[in-house]
């Protein structure tokens, strides 16, 4: 009887279903809200640790161009410049694992 007399005197009493009162406390409860990123945090460890294994594939092209005068007194007039154009590329792949 005095625990009846206590909740009275404390005011209003919230009525709750077992329902309810989950819902509640998963709704407030920020531990738990932060449990819920867990599986999603798991799963990109898991790509994150299968990724080391994925082949890194790179390219480099390059052009490197000269014009000089042309350095004979015997060329001709529509000879005067030399050109000289010298395209590299290297691709490369890297495979290495942990």
């Amino acid at each position: 009887m005095l625990a009846a007399t206590a909740a009275a005197d404390s005011g209003p009493v919230l009525q709750l279903t077992l329902d309810d009162a989950v819902r509640r406390a998963m709704d407030n409860n920020v531990d738990i809200a932060v449990e819920r990123y867990s599986p999603e945090d798991s799963e990109q460890a898991i790509k994150q640790a299968k990724g080391v294994y994925d082949p890194l594939l790179l390219s480099t092209l390059s052009k490197n161009s000269q014009t000089d005068p042309a350095r004979n007194a015997f060329s001709a007039a529509s000879c005067r410049w030399t050109s000289t154009a010298v395209w590299t590329r290297s691709p490369s792949c890297d495979a290495a694992g942990p």
